[in-house]
């Protein structure tokens, strides 16, 4: 079973180098490298030399250089992938020592025509309190769990799993750590519109037609790099309208999905009006209504 890892990234040159570090000590390693860098030509170039140098004959390296777009990167490093596994990692994730070799393990055991991907699990998850938790269930938000089924909520809000017990089926995988068979990525991939929620917009369509897999025993720890990340108020403007469009793309004209949508929104705009006031700082609850603007605009035009 051969593989290949895809890493998109932009202007982060510490953070790739810290992953390709530990890709290059993995207990099984992948059999081939692939870096798609959008970054300034400066940096790219920088990049490209660190990598090659940490890297060095250990295993493939294929290094791309793209115009910017995470999910444009993803698909363009899948399509010279290889390997009859792709697994795609964020730049600034850290492996453990045999991630990959967990994550190959579970296409072994669950060897099965409709198995279509695997997810590892985060070392370092935030762990939200119960108060949060309830908060976001009564309003169909996304949220993380310890104790529920991994699954999409009529708002197609999303319930990822912490530290599951054993290998679990899901429906979505973060696409940081995701895994797929080549052959059904390649009847799917990363749809370029959208630039957040594109691990459930993947997912739920795969997930439609394939089974999910969370394995605990693949383990990353995820470094959330501050140096590229956007302002709060763009961050949930954006995150909003991507939200609404995968409500519109996959849950047309169905009343129970767009009532459960609304209400996460009421959500959003409770939550993030309390964050801006505990923070003196207005801007997380401005990006919500600059989105729901936003919104109400497409909608107007049609």
């Amino acid at each position: 079973m051969t593989s290949s890892v895809v890493i998109p990234t932009k202007d982060r040159p510490a953070d790739i180098q810290k992953c390709v570090g530990s890709i290059i000590v993995q207990t099984v390693l992948p059999d081939e490298l692939i870096i798609v860098d959008s970054s300034s030509t400066g940096i790219s170039s920088e990049n490209q030399i660190n990598c090659e140098n940490i890297v060095g004959d250990k295993i493939g390296l294929i290094y791309l250089r793209s115009s910017p777009g995470v999910n444009k990167q993803r698909n363009l490093g899948a399509e010279k992938a290889s390997g009859e596994i792709i697994l795609f990692l964020d730049d600034d994730v850290v492996l453990h020592a045999d991630y990959i070799e967990k994550i190959l393990e579970v296409y072994k055991l669950k060897d099965d025509a409709k198995l279509g991907g695997v997810q590892g699990s985060l070392f370092n998850y935030y762990n939200p309190n119960w108060i949060n938790g309830v908060f976001k269930k009564f309003f169909f938000m996304t949220r993380a769990s310890k104790n529920e089924k991994g699954r999409f909520l009529p708002s197609l809000g999303y319930v990822y799993i912490l530290e599951p017990k054993g290998i679990i089926e899901v429906e979505a995988m973060p696409a940081g750590l995701c895994s797929f068979y080549k052959k059904v990525f390649n009847k799917f991939k990363f749809d370029e519109d959208f630039d957040r929620c594109t691990d459930l917009e993947i997912s739920y369509r795969v997930s439609r037609n394939y089974k999910l897999y969370q394995t605990p025993f693949a383990l990353l720890t995820h470094n959330h790099s501050e140096s590229t990340h956007l302002p709060a108020r763009d961050f949930n403007r954006k995150m909003l309208i991507n939200a609404y469009n995968l409500h519109r793309k996959h849950t047309p004209g169905k009343l129970k999905n767009h009532i459960a949508y609304c209400w996460s929104v009421v959500g959003e705009v409770i939550l993030n009006t309390i964050k801006s006031i505990k923070a003196l700082d207005a801007r997380p609850i401005l990006g919500i209504l600059d989105g729901i603007r936003h919104i109400m605009q497409m909608n107007k035009e049609g």
